[in-house]
Order: structure tokens, then sequence, then C-alpha cells
């Protein structure tokens, strides 16, 4: 008998973090990698510079720049405020050793968020949810939550993690 003065354990307690199974963690370990590797990158490239400058460089905000400096990882708007402000190959910004900048005739249009957003969308309804979970390390909830657009927003993580499974980061971004 548990006297009422003091907690049961972790193992005892019922609900979520019962202790009955383990907490799935948001894409596959590579894709969290891969997008670790790439924040690293980014500060690399403007990493002798002052905020200000180095912002300037890449063609994001200085508060975003500073973000990414205090420990935050790359995330998908600042990427594509490097794409379509600075004019960087995301490519190359997400799994390449340097940066580049993209050709110059490349049209950079559909790199918005809010094409981005639709075409994951879209992308999700393509196979069943469960498989999607099963090849991308994702939660079955968060395909589901993604096909039915009841996600505000999509992370990055989440379309690294679709990428290993698919299709490629050039179609998601810009539209193919």
């Amino acid at each position: 008998m548990v006297s009422p003065k003091t907690k049961p354990k972790a193992s005892k307690r019922a609900g979520y973090g019962a202790g009955k199974r383990p907490i799935k963690l948001h894409g596959s370990p590579k894709a969290r990698r891969t997008l670790s590797a790439a924040t690293k990158r980014v500060l690399a490239y403007c990493a002798d510079v002052y905020p200000t400058a180095g912002a300037k460089r890449l063609g994001v905000s200085v508060d975003q720049l500073r973000a990414m400096r205090a420990g935050y990882q790359l995330t998908l708007p600042v990427l594509l405020k490097m794409v379509r402000v600075g004019g960087f190959d995301p490519i190359s910004v997400i799994r390449g050793p340097t940066i580049r900048k993209l050709p110059a005739k490349r049209s950079t249009r559909g790199a918005q968020p809010r094409f981005v957003y639709a075409r994951m969308r879209k992308i999700a309804w393509a196979n069943p949810g469960l498989e999607w979970a099963r090849k991308t390390g994702l939660s079955s909830v968060g395909v589901y939550r993604l096909r039915y657009g009841t996600l505000a927003k999509v992370k990055l993580v989440t379309i690294l993690s679709f990428c290993e499974a698919g299709p490629s980061l050039e179609d998601i971004l810009f539209g193919g």
C-alpha cells in the first residue's frame, strides 16, 4: 500500500511516460545528425565575422543567426530565407561539405514556406500513414497530423526524414 504522502515510482504511475513504452523522437537519427551538421556548416560559414555581417552574408536576420549561435538548430524558415535572399543552394547547405550559391538563372519562387508545407502534405498522402511512419522514423500520429494540416509548421527534420524515405530535397523545396 502506498501512503498518500509518497509518490509512486515512475514505473508504477499511469499515463504518459509511465515506463510502458519508449518515447519516440522526431525523425530518424540520420536526419537529426544531418540537421546538426548543417547547422554547424552554416555557423562555420560566418564564424569569423560579427553577427550583423554574418547575417548579411547569409541573407537572414541577426536574431536568427544569434539563435543558431546560442544552440538552436537550423530551421526551415531560415533555410528558405538563405535560399531566397542569400541565393544559397539548399542541397549544399544540408549535405555538402561546403556552402555554394545557386546558379543565377535558377528560380527560387517555389521556395516559400506555404508551398513547401503544401508539397509535404501532398507527399504524406502518397503512401499509407503507417508505411511513412516506418520509413521515416516519425510517429504515425505525426504523419496523420501532417496529412490533415493540423500541424502549424513542418520542421526541417521532418522534411529530411521524408527525403531519406523517397522524395528528393530539391523536389520538396523547389517543386519538381
